[in-house]
């Protein structure tokens, strides 16, 4: 019987028949993966298809009108898109969302126009004829599997890690010191590099090129593909344009209402997976899994001498053991690091009328402890925001160690000027495990960049173990050392707060900026918060300002407040001389009859 169906189903006729959709899917998942790269990183790059049209008629071209041989042609076709595309890069990469998808989007519809419009060189709308060369199958798949190999190269390596980052959280990534615009523009790149050659791939496979063939409705299918299948997994890409481009071949009962079938498919898809397909897939197999284990827990286990015994079975534990600080914690850095030393002169930032910080002077001593308070829309996260560079200053400077630092990028005060920040609500970075997010406040330090994650060299493997064990430290000074493996955005609030920490002490700063660091933690995880900071000022030496609400937190570890109010320095001193202080006790508890320390 076996031999009877393998004898009726001729594979050569079957392949020779598929052959040409076969290779497009292909092609079309190699766009596709352009697609992937730059979503991974954020960057809503819609030129995919214009720059697939460069790198095809850059292919076309060179074989039509020059002779050129098809490998040649093909590498030269690449090149031609990959400058093209990055020359747009360059100056809309600044761009977000939807602007840079607009921006973009307007240079693939510039293409589609010149590539009609220069009849004598494309051939415009009658087509660009007599393309000759084939690329075979087995080279189509090997340059699939090279681009499928790089992305789970970059997937786990600190590139990939910082794409994921920048993708979830800018402005936190920022402030880890990840250069967020350098590796914005080499996702762009990497994402042109691929776009182009799909479009020679596409010339030498199809052999007649027409504008029509790169217009919107190409970018439609692209995005399908890519957002149905889903950036989680790098073969997200390569599923959807499998299932998708091939639908009109084994979906035939659907016939006109093919589009409606997929756009539905994509709607359920969206909705319940946003994750795309194979993401699904994995919840599935762990579901399938999950269900098969509880059936085999409920399964009668054999008697064994502990459970024979009447009254000794064992109920199992639901307890839930939260992490505690560790005892003594780790150092996490030499003694010989240079002291930290802050000036902040006449600092001022203006919204408009609105003045948030109005020449602010203050200096923090070397391994210093500073609380800022002062009542609501007083500046005092502004006052940080611009320490930290998330915010430009209207005037003013900001001095570390002897040198100005008010003119740097959030990324380059983090990794030079050595100050790192916590936020108001804590920026863990959704859908990355614990350990990779404080593995982000490493980046600048881990050596090796895309050469090193493709090769897999070993130097970049060296780092990236070393990395790991100054993470796992960190994780164990605020008590999170057991939880190194699961996903950040899990956790409670407080431990989330943690890891924010861990992030912010893995890479030893010499000043460490809390935004309201206790708010919304029981008194218990206020109480182990504060023994943890203390316990990291001790061992390192760092200075630390941190504004907070919780007074008697501040009182109890603080060296010295600083009161603000309508963004000016009212005063600053101990806890003794704020409490006596009258302007201070009417601007920030509103009468005479409280004081600022809690009785």
């Amino acid at each position: 019987m076996t031999a009877t169906i393998l004898m009726a189903f001729d594979l050569n006729s079957w392949y020779l028949t598929y052959e040409h959709l076969i290779a497009n899917t292909v092609i079309y998942s190699i766009a596709s993966l352009a697609l992937y790269f730059s979503f991974r990183c954020g960057v809503f790059n819609l030129s995919t298809a214009g720059v697939m049209s460069l790198g095809a008629y850059g292919t076309g071209i060179l074989i039509v009108k020059s002779g050129w041989p098809t490998p040649v042609a093909l590498l030269a076709g690449t090149v031609i898109g990959t400058v093209g595309g990055a020359l747009v890069a360059l100056p809309v990469i600044r761009l977000r969302g939807h602007f840079l998808a607009i921006a973009t989007l307007g240079f693939a519809a510039v293409i589609q126009e010149l590539a009609g419009s220069f009849t004598g060189l494309t051939g415009g709308s009658a087509g660009l004829l007599g393309i000759t060369g084939t690329v075979g199958m087995p080279a189509l798949l090997i340059l699939l599997a090279i681009a499928v190999y790089a992305a789970f190269a970059l997937r786990r390596h600190r590139v990939g890690r910082a794409w994921d980052a920048i993708r979830v959280d800018e402005s936190a990534a920022a402030a880890a010191g990840v250069p967020v615009m350098q590796l914005k523009l080499l996702a762009f790149v990497v994402s042109t590099v691929l776009a182009a050659l799909a479009g020679g791939l596409f010339a030498v496979a199809n052999l007649v090129l027409v504008p029509q063939l790169f217009g919107f409705g190409l970018l439609t299918n692209l995005l399908v593909y890519t957002l149905l299948g889903g950036i989680a997994n790098p073969l997200g890409p390569v599923a959807g344009a499998s299932i998708i481009s091939t639908m009109p071949s084994w979906l035939t009962a659907a016939g006109a209402y093919l589009d409606v079938v997929t756009g539905v498919l994509l709607i359920l898809v969206v909705t319940y997976a946003p994750g795309g397909l194979v993401q699904l897939a994995g919840s599935t197999t762990r579901l399938v899994r999950g269900a098969a284990g509880r059936l085999r827990r409920r399964a009668p286990a054999p008697p064994s001498l502990a459970t024979a015994a009447p009254g000794n079975a064992a109920a199992p534990s639901a307890e839930v053991v939260v992490p505690k600080p560790s005892a003594p914690p780790r150092k996490l850095m030499d003694a010989d690091v240079e002291e930290a030393h802050l000036k902040i002169v006449d600092l001022a930032k203006h919204y408009g009328g609105v003045k948030s910080v109005d020449g602010v002077s203050l200096e923090i001593r070397p391994g210093e402890t500073v609380a800022l308070i002062g009542p609501n829309g007083a500046g005092k996260t502004t006052l940080l925001n611009c320490v930290s560079g998330l915010v430009r200053r209207t005037s003013g400077s900001v001095v570390v160690n002897g040198q100005r630092i008010d003119g740097w990028s959030p990324q380059r005060i983090a990794a030079e000027g050595r100050i790192r920040r916590t936020f108001q609500t804590p920026r863990v970075l959704p859908g990355m495990s614990v350990m990779a997010n404080v593995l982000i406040g490493l980046h600048a330090e881990i050596a090796g960049g895309l050469g090193s994650a493709l090769l897999r060299l070993p130097a970049g493997r060296r780092s990236e173990r070393d990395a790991r064990a100054r993470a796992m430290t960190a994780l164990e000074v605020v008590g999170l050392a057991d939880v190194a493996g699961a996903i950040a955005s899990d956790l409670p609030y407080g431990l989330q707060r943690r890891v924010e920490l861990a992030r912010a002490l893995v890479a030893n700063p010499s000043i460490l900026l809390l935004d309201e660091p206790v708010a919304g933690l029981s008194t218990e995880e206020a109480d182990a918060l504060k023994e943890i900071l203390r316990d990291v000022v001790r061992t390192t030496g760092c200075s630390v300002v941190f504004v907070d609400h919780n007074m008697p937190f501040v009182v109890d570890m603080a060296d010295r407040i600083v009161v603000l109010n309508f963004g000016r320095l009212l005063t600053s001193g101990t806890a003794a001389e704020i409490q006596a202080h009258p302007q201070v006790i009417e601007a920030y508890l509103g009468g005479a009859d409280h004081g600022v320390v809690p009785a």
